[in-house]
């Protein structure tokens, strides 16, 4: 049995005025069945995670996955209410342009 961990989503506010996607980052963890729960079950090590990932939640709905093994990118079909493999073997490019936007305010 899995568990999720799911972040709170980033920046919404000033994404959602902008007319940005909204996301939300999400780890799953595997269940430690201790009796009663506790901090045990939730406050487990980054290298634990049996999966990891993102969703963007725009026009279009991304989700980006990792099992640990390589990441892929799936693309929400609204119509069919399924999401299709339609980024195989993503992968950060060795150089490349720097791209940095949504200077968030304290």
């Amino acid at each position: 049995m899995c568990f999720a961990h799911t972040a709170t989503p980033l920046c919404v506010l000033q994404n959602i005025e902008s007319s940005l996607p909204v996301g939300t980052i999400f780890g799953i963890y595997k269940f430690k069945n201790t009796s009663p729960a506790g901090t045990g079950s939730f406050l487990q090590k980054g290298d634990e995670m049996v999966a990891a990932g993102y969703v963007l939640y725009s026009a279009t709905t991304v989700m980006v996955l990792t099992l640990g093994n390589g990441v892929d990118g799936f693309t929400l079909d609204p119509d069919k209410k399924e999401f299709f493999h339609t980024h195989p073997d993503m992968r950060i490019p060795s150089c490349g342009p720097l791209v940095c936007f949504n200077e968030g305010l304290l």
